[in-house]
Parts: C-alpha cells; sequence; structure tokens
C-alpha cells in the first residue's frame, strides 16, 4: 500500500486504494477463473441433481449419497469456488489496519512514541478524536490545519516528542511527507474520517466533513446489492439453460439459496462496517464491488471462449438408476435378449 501510495498512486489515498484493489483482484484472477470454471461444471450438474431429487424424493439420504457420487465422478465441488471469497477476509482485515493505523503500518512508527503524539493532538492542542482508532486520528489532526501552519506544528509535535523522552534532539517523530493525504475528490470526501449519523455532529461546525461521508456506506451497499444481484441473475439464467423443465418455483437449490441469502446480508454488513471503521475501507469495498462484476464478465468471456476452443463441455450423462424403473428396466432387456436370439435364429 505504501509503495503504490507513494509512486503510481501520486500520494493520493484514494487513488492508491483504487490501485491496490485492482492489484488484489489481478492477483486473485487465477482463482475467480477456476471458481467459474467450477461454478459452470456445478450448473452442468443441475439437471442430474435434478433428476436424483425426483428418483429418490422419499430417501434424502440416498439422493445425498447420489449426488456426491456425481460430483466425485466429474471432480465438483459445490465449495471449489469458495476460495478468492475467503481471501477478501485477510486482506480486509489487514487493510483495516493499514488504514487505521498508517503511520505504524506504514512508515514503522512505535507505538511509544504515537502514544506521545497523541497526547500532543489532544492535550496541547484541543484536538478531539472522536471514535478513531488507531494513529489516524493524528493524520486527521495535521490534515485539518491550515496548510500554511502545518510546518511550524510539526516542528511543535517533534520538540515534544523530544522533551518526552522518547526521542534524543535532532531527531524526527513525524515528516510532512508521512502525513497521508486522505482527501479524494477535489478534498470532498476525507477518507481519513468515520462516517457517523449522529445528528449533532452532521449539522454541527464540521458537517462540510462528515455529511459527504454519508456517500460511502450508501455507495457500499449499494454496489454490494448490485454485485449480488449480477451474480445471482447469472447463476438463475445458467440453471434455466441447463435445466429447462426445472419450475420457476423451484429456484430454490442450494445454491440459489445461498445466493439470496448473501444479495440480504452483504449489502447490510457493508453498510454497518462503513460506519465503524475510516472511510478509505468502506471506498475500497465500493470500489472491490464495483471491481467484482467486471471481472466476473471478464472471467466469464475467458471461460466461453476456452470452452469453444475445447469444442464444448461433454454432455454429462447421469449413471443413476431409478429404483423403480430397475425391475421394468430388467424385463425390457429380457424381451430384447430374445429378440436378438429369435434374429440370430
Amino acid at each position: 500500500m505504501k509503495l503504490i501510495y507513494e509512486t503510481v498512486g501520486f500520494h493520493n489515498y484514494g487513488l492508491a486504494i483504487i490501485l491496490f484493489t485492482v492489484f488484489i483482484k489481478l492477483v486473485l484472477l487465477p482463482l475467480s477463473i477456476k471458481q467459474t470454471k467450477s461454478s459452470v461444471l456445478m450448473q452442468k450438474l443441475t439437471p442430474q441433481m435434478s433428476d436424483i431429487d425426483r428418483r429418490f424424493k422419499n430417501d434424502k439420504n440416498k439422493a445425498a449419497e447420489e449426488k456426491m457420487k456425481l460430483m466425485k465422478e466429474h471432480k465438483a465441488s459445490p465449495m471449489g469456488g469458495c476460495l478468492p471469497m475467503l481471501l477478501q477476509f485477510p486482506i480486509l482485515i489487514a487493510l483495516y489496519w493499514v488504514i487505521s493505523s498508517p503511520l505504524k503500518y506504514m512508515y514503522g512508527k512505535s507505538a511509544e512514541m504515537l502514544a506521545v503524539l497523541k497526547k500532543f493532538i489532544m492535550e496541547v492542542k484541543g484536538f478531539v478524536p472522536g471514535t478513531v482508532q488507531g494513529d489516524i486520528s493524528i493524520v486527521n489532526f495535521f490534515n485539518q490545519l491550515d496548510p500554511s501552519s502545518v510546518d511550524a506544528t510539526i516542528q511543535e509535535a517533534n520538540r515534544y516528542v523530544v522533551d518526552s523522552g522518547v526521542l534524543q534532539a535532532g531527531q524526527t517523530a513525524i515528516s510532512s511527507g508521512e502525513l497521508i493525504n486522505t482527501k479524494f475528490l477535489f478534498g470532498l470526501i476525507d477518507l481519513g474520517r468515520t462516517p457517523t449519523i449522529n445528528t449533532g455532529t452532521l449539522l454541527g461546525p464540521d458537517w462540510k466533513i462528515y455529511v459527504p461521508l454519508l456517500l460511502i456506506p450508501i455507495l457500499a451497499g449499494l454496489t454490494a446489492w448490485l454485485a449480488g444481484k449480477y451474480s445471482t441473475g447469472k447463476l438463475k439464467k445458467k440453471e434455466k439453460e441447463n435445466d429447462p423443465k426445472k419450475p420457476a418455483a423451484g429456484d430454490g437449490g442450494s445454491m440459489q439459496q445461498m445466493s439470496k441469502s448473501m444479495i440480504l446480508m452483504m449489502p447490510l454488513m457493508s453498510v454497518f462496517i462503513s460506519f465503524t471503521v475510516p472511510a478509505g475501507l468502506g471506498f475500497y469495498w465500493t470500489i472491490s464491488n464495483v471491481a467484482a462484476v467486471v471481472q466476473q464478465i471478464l472471467v466469464a468471456r475467458i471461460v466461453e471462449k476456452e470452452a469453444e476452443a475445447n469444442a464444448g463441455l461433454p454432455v454429462i450423462q447421469s449413471k443413476t438408476i431409478d429404483p423403480v424403473d430397475a425391475g421394468k428396466g430388467g424385463k425390457n432387456d429380457g424381451r430384447m435378449g430374445g429378440k436378438n436370439r429369435q434374429n440370430g435364429g
């Protein structure tokens, strides 16, 4: 993140988050392709799965056993595409710490030094960090200063840290180059602040900071809903293509139920999280959702072209024998055998 911010990000925090998101998507692209292939294979098996449910509708255990055999035979797994999703969570947690404490994780400041700097901005300068966690509050303090007074305040802060005994004379606790520029969209949105619905804050003297921040939770929830809706729409379309006899009310398969739950849960979770962390994380979540839709479109085309190059996926035939038809099949086989013997004679 630091490398992106200081190079191709041009010291623009919002741009750095966008580029970081694109980088993560590119790294996870091979896994995303594998995920899509797994989903396509599971969709191809949909008619056979429905057939098994019909054949063993009175024996759920047998139906589950036959489904497992079918998936094992074709090397399919309903959980085969979950790895990219699971990897998102440790990335999100790591990014939370980086965004909440950039001085610690990007510039290696010690906890003791940061504690003294926090004491300086709160006790000496009277800055109220609010509910912000981590050392982003120090960055927020310097970012809200008049540009003409920033250098003098940095020198004052460095003298304060030296006087506290944490540093020796001549050493610096912080420099102007280490103050993350959290302003984005021409200063309209401060990604270092945390969105709030507190009316006192929204209608108070800092309303110009916090009212625009309401866009972050709204966009995070909206893009999460759109991403889930797009993904589920593609799934329904594929399942209908693979199993045209399936009734419209039969969209209640396990994959569909999971998708419907995610469509409801992810937007709500995105909005909730965006109101509890610095806006930079909600912004990452928003860009990640948009990138996910673009990635799904591109990956789907890659998989489709690969399938066309291989003359398409082979038709999958179910080897499951209907227990009701098993006896009939034996009789038919006997009659056919008799006819063959007569013809042979």
